[in-house]
């Protein structure tokens, strides 16, 4: 399994952009993951947090994390379309240069945080792209979080609201049923061809509630959903063991 750096000049950010790849040893490549890091992490998080080299050696797995900082996955008001550049520019560079043009059989999105909200995005609005989506203590409720922030409780560790910068990322936009609300695009789009969901929270997460009824929402409007729970808050400790589980089941339908 090799660790590779792509850097590149983004036509959409108008400045030089690198994204982390996890390249198998075997070939050809059977599938590949796009994997969103959170909020407080960057595009090498998975590589210095978790064994996720480890998890992958072996298979024939393509890991695609690319770095959006602290953009939500939006294109943003002041200018940086990390949504576009995460949704179609980098897909474009890597079969440009990789020749990763995988079915969407074998195509998978997951994400961490709010790299789960954009993974969960991608999934609703980009149906046919993936075949699952693996969302690790996902930011869900991006609206009622752009407004009001987390909810707070001692030690929870919740960023504070004003550390979030919506005011920055948004301008005098509204989300409220746009395309940037989850549950607008559950509600519009046709369930019959949505992805399947795994999503994984620890239970004394600070986004429990919002991820539990999330996960209700996408099974009662009839998406494929399972939830994975353990004992634990949000952080690496907690998602560990679930990316093993996510690389097992991803490497089990390569075969």
């Amino acid at each position: 399994m090799a660790v590779a750096t792509i850097c590149f000049q983004s036509q959409l950010l108008h400045r030089p952009v690198s994204l982390y790849t996890l390249l198998p040893d075997t070939s050809p490549i059977k599938s590949v993951l796009y994997l969103l890091h959170g909020y407080s992490d960057g595009q090498a998080s998975f590589i210095y947090n978790s064994a996720l080299v480890q998890y992958c050696a072996g298979t024939p797995l393509a890991v695609v994390m690319p770095e959006a900082q602290c953009s939500f996955y939006i294109d943003t008001a002041y200018g940086q379309p990390y949504w576009e550049h995460v949704s179609e520019e980098i897909p474009k560079i890597l079969q440009q240069w990789l020749q990763l043009d995988i079915p969407r059989a074998h195509s998978f999105v997951g994400g961490i945080s709010m790299g789960g909200y954009g993974a969960a995005k991608l999934a609703l609005q980009k149906p046919s792209h993936f075949a699952q989506a693996y969302l690790f203590s996902p930011v869900t409720d991006i609206v009622k979080i752009s407004q009001q922030g987390f909810g707070h409780e001692k030690g929870n560790g919740a960023p504070p609201f004003n550390k979030l910068h919506f005011d920055a990322l948004l301008g005098n936009r509204h989300i409220r049923d746009t395309s940037d609300d989850l549950f607008f695009l559950l509600e519009h789009g046709h369930v019959a061809q949505f992805p399947k969901f795994k999503i994984y929270t620890g239970t004394e997460d600070f986004m429990y509630n919002d991820i539990l009824h999330f996960a209700q929402t996408l099974t009662k409007e009839g998406v494929d959903c399972s939830l994975q729970t353990s004992p634990g808050n949000h952080g690496w400790r907690t998602w560990e063991p679930f990316l093993a589980d996510m690389v097992a089941h991803i490497a089990a339908c390569a075969q």
